[in-house]
């Protein structure tokens, strides 16, 4: 899924899932011990012209929505990590994780593939002046890291994040206010239900899917409950 502007080109873009019979991974422990699917990244999007909050009120409707500036509100934003560093983000490190199982990345929730910080960014870039702003301009990103740089996770690594963001942390507390999906894999009855375990606990918004298909051919888009929130172009 691409999501364009008049006012930019590429605004934001959705991972999906090529399967292939040698993508095709049998994980014990995964539920069912069924088929570990690979989830393959699109392209990298274009980068946003500056303009900070003027370009936003053309890109995100501010002026009509008002957008957020609530500090105290927490996005976790599973997907390809988030840059950690990046200066026109609040992200806590204390609260990120990886949950890559395989390769370098594992234990690192930095993003070295750029769609989880382009994510990032349309939800909460600072209203500093430098670049554009989110929609939550005000709220902490925490980076929930499923996909590695080259585009690629696997589904028993999104359950574990999933699984994650339903459980409360140490002090009893929500692990963040509103969960962020932008990712998508074909139809996963472990995937849909372990959304709709964890939406019970916390909100998702989720990508619809891609390439045109109808959004029943894609999970966690297909749901349609209450605490799922499916977000199209």
């Amino acid at each position: 899924m691409q999501l364009r502007s008049p006012h930019a080109r590429t605004l934001a873009t959705a991972l999906v899932v090529v399967l292939t019979g040698c993508d095709l991974q049998v994980r014990p422990g995964t539920p069912g011990d069924r088929p570990d699917f690979v989830v393959a990244g699109i392209p990298d999007p274009l980068d946003l012209p500056s303009g900070g909050r003027d370009v936003a009120n053309d890109l995100w409707n501010l002026a009509r929505t008002g957008g957020t500036a609530e500090v105290d509100a927490r996005v976790c934003v599973i997907d390809s990590g988030v840059d950690l560093d990046h200066p026109d983000l609040r992200v806590s490190r204390e609260r990120s994780r990886s949950f890559i199982s395989k390769g370098p990345e594992i234990g690192d929730p930095d993003d070295y593939n750029g769609h989880g910080t382009h994510v990032a960014g349309i939800i909460a870039a600072l209203d500093n002046g430098v670049g554009t702003t989110g929609i939550a301009s005000g709220a902490t990103i925490v980076a929930l890291k499923v996909v590695d740089s080259r585009g690629r996770g696997y589904t028993a690594d999104v359950l574990e994040a999933i699984h994650f963001v339903s459980t409360p942390d140490k002090s009893g507390e929500p692990r963040c206010s509103v969960v962020n999906f932008s990712i998508g894999a074909a139809r996963s009855p472990e995937v849909d239900k372990a959304v709709l375990k964890a939406a019970k606990r916390v909100p998702f918004v989720v990508s619809a899917g891609n390439r045109g298909r109808h959004v029943s051919a894609f999970s966690p888009a297909a749901l349609d409950a209450k605490g799922v929130t499916v977000v199209t172009a």
